[in-house]
């Protein structure tokens, strides 16, 4: 899991998920709801149900602006823990709190 670093490597992100899907995950470090649902992302990641390569993590405390601009990118509006997945340049899936599932993803992949 990688972390977002500017509104540019957004937009590269979401412009190239024709190629190269991407997940965003946003996470709050004092949430314990966020923090299980951290553990079930790294859990998936392990499991290689993710891969590394396309999911970035959003710190929502420390990356405020960040975090609105996917937002306005997405027009999903923002819940920690969140996470928006999007496939060619566009959202297939979104889902927070205990109701992100790496079943559905997991076929969403596979499509």
């Amino acid at each position: 899991m990688q972390q977002i670093k500017s509104k540019e490597q957004i937009d590269n992100l979401i412009n190239n998920s024709d190629t190269s899907p991407v997940i965003f995950f946003k996470h709050s470090l004092t949430c314990p709801i966020s923090a299980r649902a951290y553990d079930k992302v790294s859990e998936a990641l392990k499991q290689e149900v993710l891969s590394g390569n396309f999911v970035y993590m959003l710190i929502v405390q420390d990356q405020r602006d960040l975090s609105d601009y996917v937002v306005d990118k997405t027009g999903i509006m923002h819940e920690s823990p969140q996470l928006i997945f999007i496939k060619n340049k566009q959202v297939v899936y979104h889902a927070s709190h205990a109701e992100i599932d790496f079943d559905e993803i997991e076929k969403i992949l596979k499509d």
